[in-house]
């Protein structure tokens, strides 16, 4: 127990953390997009076992430290250039990205179906598809984040915990993640860009063409800066007006806040059960000890399979609303939900107390 005293080693074990928790930046974005594709409540499902896999993975490398030294001795040489296992694996899962970054960038661009979700009958299948394609790029990444440890320090107890307490805030940092890039179909692309170059990087890598992943990481962070100004200015210019004299405001076509059906999640569950298998609406408000303090909304046949199937509903499958003053225009408040995808706007007063929901139907009420 004396090392534990040495300051060395709790420079070591922070530095190692950091360095993990950048290298598993990588790992995040990949299990995110692959995650979106599937339904809502599959998603929270193939994070924890994405990343539970990529911990084990770890572990079991680096309690294998004398087979990975092995793997950076050159087993071949193909025009000149000597490679190893390690460069291998990197080659294959380099390709690996890049092949399904340019897929899945295909069939967004396209507008294929693939992205918006499997249809119920291969909802099974679709899981344990996203589950193999992790457990192909955990291999990779783990690789890659396991011979940074053993080149940085030396004791097996502080690779271990560095390797456990960087999952720990990899697992705390992919739900809040996944959620942002839900509701920004932006960012995906954004992603899979950083995944074709982290591909590209691999391979490159893999080749004997060392690219520094401080310029990666610069790339990534540059590019994330101007996507945030990018999404800063799209809200600013999307914010509605307030209704000019004679026009309709949203808070005449809005339900009002009597009528509004949502669940309050602060009742037991079993109470939570029966008023969602008593819903009438499409879409309903998720809320917590009252109607104005909103989680956010979710579509009812989503919370009426996940009862079904004996999951507890929490809110983590909330989506955000886009929320409207009452004297705002109701064309331009039922524009910018249109253009943002949304399914519902509440409408609050200055104080954040509800004061109805207003859909798309709604709109019918504008044509005069």
């Amino acid at each position: 127990m004396d090392f534990l005293a040495d300051p060395g080693i709790w420079l070591g074990l922070l530095t190692l953390v950091s360095l993990e928790v950048v290298l598993g930046i990588d790992n995040l974005v990949f299990i995110a997009i692959v995650a979106d594709k599937l339904p809502a409540e599959q998603r929270n499902r193939v994070r924890l076992v994405g990343l539970s896999l990529a911990l084990i993975m770890r572990l079991l490398l680096l309690f294998s430290i004398s087979w990975i030294v092995t793997l950076t001795q050159p087993l071949f040489s193909v025009a000149g250039f000597p490679l190893s296992g390690r460069d291998l694996i990197l080659v294959l899962g380099g390709a690996f990205l890049l092949a399904k970054g340019t897929m899945e960038l295909h069939e967004r661009l396209e507008g294929g179906a693939a992205h918006h979700g499997p249809k119920a009958g291969t909802a099974a299948n679709a899981f344990w598809r996203a589950v193999v394609q992790i457990v192909l790029l955990d291999a990779v990444f783990s690789l890659d984040s396991v011979i940074t440890a053993v080149g940085m320090v030396d004791e097996l107890p502080v690779m271990v915990a560095a390797v456990c307490i960087a999952m720990v805030v990899m697992l705390v940092a992919s739900k809040p993640l996944m959620a942002f890039i839900s509701r920004h179909p932006t960012v995906i692309i954004l992603g899979l860009g950083f995944l074709l170059m982290i591909g590209f990087s691999l391979v490159a890598e893999g080749l004997g063409l060392h690219i520094p992943k401080g310029y990666l990481y610069a790339a990534i962070g540059f590019s994330i800066l101007i996507e945030a100004a990018n999404q800063i200015g799209r809200r600013k210019q999307a914010k509605p007006g307030i209704a000019a004299a004679g026009e309709t405001t949203i808070a005449t076509v809005m339900t009002p806040r009597d009528a509004v059906e949502w669940v309050d999640l602060s009742a037991g569950q079993d109470e939570v059960r029966e008023a969602i298998l008593a819903l009438n609406h499409s879409h309903v408000i998720l809320g917590r000890d009252g109607l104005d303090t909103v989680l956010g909304f979710a579509a009812s046949h989503d919370l009426v399979k996940r009862v079904m199937a004996g999951e507890m509903v929490t809110g983590d499958e909330a989506l955000a609303p886009v929320v409207a003053q009452p004297d705002q225009s109701a064309r331009s408040v039922l524009a910018l939900m249109r253009d943002m995808g949304a399914e519902l706007v509440v409408v609050m007063d200055a104080q954040g107390q509800v004061l109805g929901v207003a859909t798309p139907a709604d709109a019918l009420k504008l044509v005069v």
